[in-house]
């Protein structure tokens, strides 16, 4: 596997250990439900859509016989992803408990990192369909 293929699956483990570990904090401290955003961002970006990407990456080439697009791409696209998600988190928490710091252009800036990653991902993927398969 690639180093930015396991770097997504690990990082989906970490993201997926965060979320679990809200979810359950929420059961012993309701003042946390401030944090929800995050549990859910960390659930479904974190742990569901990076693990989505790592096992695309390795999979879905070989499906088709052919590399990957570009591994940079792919690595752009891990970091990119992730800081636009913690950024996500970030900046909504800090704005759920009533921080004085501004949070709309940050968050603005962190969901726009995230989507602009998830086109990364698409572009990658649909020009590693495109390439012709190579003679064997």
């Amino acid at each position: 596997m690639s180093k930015t293929t396991i770097r997504f699956i690990k990082m989906s483990l970490i993201y997926l250990a965060l979320g679990a570990t809200l979810g359950g904090l929420f059961l012993v401290y309701p003042r946390l439900l401030g944090l929800k955003f995050a549990h859910v961002h960390f659930n479904l970006l974190g742990f569901l859509s990076m693990m989505v990407f790592g096992v695309a990456y390795h999979i879905l080439p070989r499906f088709q016989g052919k590399p990957l697009y570009s591994d940079r791409l792919a690595d752009v696209h891990f970091w990119l992803a992730n800081i636009g998600l913690l950024g996500l988190v970030l900046f909504d928490a800090a704005k759920a408990y009533g921080s004085t710091l501004p949070h709309t252009i940050p968050l603005a800036l962190s969901g726009t990192a995230m989507v602009v990653s998830v086109y990364l991902f698409v572009a990658n993927m649909w020009l590693t369909f495109s390439r012709p398969i190579p003679e064997r």
